[in-house]
């Protein structure tokens, strides 16, 4: 399926978006585990690339991010994450600030993020931003009502890959206060 995606690519006349689309469909193979897919699209998503800055930067930059992890190297994967974030922000382009911090926050450094993803989240409009910067704190306090309170509006947001993520994380910090019955409906939350 992904050769047929390619070839289309390659035929017709999207060059414009045939980085972004390289690089999605490496994002999403890494994130299905894929690490083999992920490399071989993020190979072609650079050959495809004129070298300028542009939107297909954010594209490239969660791919490797994924591909990284995908491939068992979480540390790398955090590490380009950060580097991602800092450099979207040093450009000031805060929404891609915003959601490299909240990758980094995913990847297991919440503290690292937290301060700074709530330094940027005023500047930027809209419920999924506010929503980000309310899981990390959850998830720096450890926090499993609120993760699935937030699980619950990722979910209404159309977030549901970061809605499972938050439940999942729900139950185990249940689970680590005893609390059993809270802790299984979040893990059924998170498998839904």
């Amino acid at each position: 399926r992904e050769a047929l995606a390619v070839a289309v690519l390659h035929e017709a006349d999207v060059r414009d978006y045939l980085v972004d689309c390289l690089a999605e469909q490496a994002h999403c193979a890494a994130l299905a585990g894929d690490a083999a897919t992920a490399e071989t699209m993020l190979v072609e998503a650079h050959a495809a690339r004129d070298g300028s800055f542009g939107p297909d930067e954010e594209h490239l930059a969660l791919a490797q991010i994924w591909a990284a992890v995908a491939r068992g190297e979480s540390s790398c994967g955090l590490a380009e994450a950060q580097r991602w974030a800092e450099r979207a922000r040093s450009m000031d382009l805060i929404r891609e600030a915003l959601s490299a911090w909240h990758e980094v926050a995913r990847l297991g450094a919440p503290r690292r993020a937290n301060e700074r993803l709530h330094d940027l989240v005023h500047r930027i409009e809209g419920p999924l931003w506010n929503t980000c910067a309310r899981h990390v704190e959850a998830l720096c306090n450890k926090n499993g009502r609120a993760l699935d309170s937030i699980s619950l509006t990722f979910e209404s947001l159309g977030a549901v890959l970061w809605a499972a993520e938050a439940a999942a994380e729900a139950a185990r910090q249940h689970g680590r206060c005893g609390r059993k019955g809270s802790a299984l409906t979040s893990a059924a939350r998170a498998k839904a």
